[in-house]
């Protein structure tokens, strides 16, 4: 994944075992090959809101903290911004 330089948000289906430790520990792990990533959100719930990984970086790019949270995804009527914030 170092390869995808531009890459912000990751969405994937069905690695989270419903540990929220689990998703931090592999969404760091995650960050710290792919340095432009913010977001890692598993969409494999059948209800919103998703669990999402939020990835904090210090002033040298290096992950500082990963808090897990709620994340939706491509929401409709957001056409001309994918990833809304």
């Amino acid at each position: 994944m170092a390869q995808f330089s531009k890459l912000h948000r990751f969405y994937y289906r069905g690695i989270h075992p419903g540990n929220d430790d689990v998703l931090a520990e592999n969404s760091k792990t995650l960050a710290e090959i792919c340095r432009g990533l913010t977001v890692v959100v598993d969409v494999c719930y059948h209800q919103l809101p998703y669990v999402a990984a939020r990835i904090s970086r210090d002033q040298n790019g290096d992950v500082s903290n990963v808090i897990i949270g709620e994340g939706y995804g491509v929401q409709i009527g957001h056409d001309t911004e994918a990833f809304p914030k």
